[in-house]
């Protein structure tokens, strides 16, 4: 808790570190003479993946394609869904600083007027390359728990689909009549999902002293867990009744 508000000033200082090296990656794009060149400058960055992205959309001159069918068939199609939003937001980012700075707006000014947009394409950056490791390794791989875990990876993206809807309408990546579809396939998801929880929460391995909670006992023994430790308190040591009988026999003998 304490370097939340301690490490790096604030939790807005890092999204626009990331935000700066993206806008560079994004002008590079713009301003290139060769293709080849800018691609083995960034061949090794996490950002790599914008770089096709970006070249799709600039040749789009209205920035606004038509949507296809919403397809939630494989992971690396739902990857690929989420690293054209972040180029989405990006160049949406670059176009708000740049009209802000010709309408006279210092630079300093205009970039301080963006950060909720900066912290989002920092996020969507950080989101696209989340998915994206995480479809390589489970499609990659064979064997039931990789199974479990592909449905995981289709219930993390959904989610965010569903979460940040607006963000994937604006970018014409999906279509108001595919939203029931995302909605009815993160439930759908959930069901399936739901015998393995307990698994996945195993697999971290954290040990009940560790956790110090009732509801995430590994033996799942948790009402006894929460009697037992009832139990313990001093005020608990004798039974709500006996006070109250006690005290009714002294006004009786009294009547």
């Amino acid at each position: 808790y304490l370097q939340n508000p301690t490490v790096e000033g604030d939790n807005y200082m890092l999204p626009q570190q990331v935000a700066k090296v993206l806008l560079k990656v994004a002008s590079a794009v713009q301003n290139e003479e060769s293709a080849s060149e800018t691609d083995a400058m960034y061949r090794d960055c996490d950002c790599a993946y914008l770089l096709p992205q970006l070249r799709s959309l600039d040749e789009d001159a209205s920035d606004t394609p038509s949507s296809p069918p919403f397809s939630a068939s494989s992971l690396p199609a739902l990857a690929s869904l989420f690293e054209r939003r972040s180029a989405h937001l990006l160049l949406s980012l670059g176009r708000d600083i740049e009209e802000r700075t010709t309408t006279g707006a210092p630079l300093d000014e205009a970039w301080n007027q963006c950060l909720l947009l900066i912290a989002k394409v920092s996020k969507a950056h950080a989101t696209a390359i989340l998915l994206r490791n995480f479809a390589a390794v489970v499609t990659e791989n064979e064997g039931a728990h990789y199974e479990a875990m592909k449905d995981l990876a289709f219930l993390f993206a959904l989610w965010l689909v569903e979460e940040n809807s607006g963000e994937f309408l604006e970018a014409g990546l999906v279509r108001a009549e595919d939203m029931p579809a995302v909605r009815a396939g993160v439930l759908e998801l959930l069901k399936k999902i739901r015998p393995n929880a307990v698994g996945f929460v195993d697999a971290f391995d954290f040990p009940d002293f560790r956790l110090k909670s009732a509801l995430g006992r590994y033996d799942g023994n948790v009402y006894e867990a929460i009697i037992g430790e009832v139990a313990k308190d001093t005020m608990n040591a004798k039974q709500v009744w006996e006070p109250v009988v006690a005290g009714v026999a002294a006004t009786a003998s009294r009547l």
